[in-house]
């Protein structure tokens, strides 16, 4: 059951700022939203978005009270919560060519990639992954926002490796068609931490226990 406060006498109040990636602040920013509102209206929500590494900053200097960070299998997610895991997909505008329904690290190097320029984690990961197999990744162009990944994928007809999380949308519209990445699988992980930098108010408890209770319902 989430958490509802009308009934108690003492309901938490106050500003609470939140840090969402990109790939997830649509859904989470909403449901969120609604939720206070229906169920703590005192407290007063403030989001920012940005990558993972500046989400982590923001946590790190207390200009957020809760973050959502990114991590990819094989990279350290530190004492955080973790939220959920998504698999990593190549994914390509559905008016370019077919994808088979899997590809593996080999065949990956086949395909003119849009992606993050490094030290993203991303990159990263598919750089090593890649290396792992012999092979190299074709990376045509460096985009760091996603909304301008997808855009020059449609655009371009070029492809990108992203987590399902961030295109379920154009995936069910048809806007994009994707494969699946095995031989490793890839996944990536978003994970909850809050900041050290002040004691955490009862308003920014009480948005914790819901973003985590959400994404506990939504598995």
């Amino acid at each position: 059951m989430m958490v509802d406060l009308r009934n108690a006498s003492d309901n938490p109040s106050g500003k609470v700022i939140v840090g969402l990636l990109p790939s997830v602040a649509q859904h989470v920013a909403a449901d969120l939203t609604k939720h206070v509102i229906n169920h703590a209206p005192e407290i007063f929500l403030s989001f920012r978005v940005g990558s993972s590494d500046q989400v982590d900053r923001w946590v790190s200097e207390g200009r957020v009270d809760i973050g959502l960070l990114g991590f990819y299998k094989g990279s350290d997610e530190g004492g955080e919560t973790v939220l959920f895991r998504s698999e990593l997909l190549l994914i390509g505008s559905a008016r370019h060519r077919c994808l088979p329904e899997v590809v593996n690290m080999q065949q990956l190097s086949e395909y003119p990639l849009v992606i993050a320029p490094e030290p993203n984690g991303l990159r990263l990961l598919l750089r090593d992954a890649a290396r792992s197999v012999g092979s190299t990744l074709n990376v045509v162009v460096e985009a760091e926002a996603i909304e301008l990944q997808k855009t020059i994928i449609q655009e371009c007809l070029y492809f990108s490796v992203v987590a399902r999380t961030a295109v379920e949308d154009e995936l069910r519209s048809g806007i994009f068609h994707s494969a699946r990445i095995e031989s490793p699988q890839l996944l990536r992980s978003v994970a909850l931490t809050t900041t050290q930098q002040r004691p955490t108010s009862r308003a920014a408890r009480l948005v914790t226990d819901v973003l985590i209770e959400k994404f506990r319902r939504s598995r």
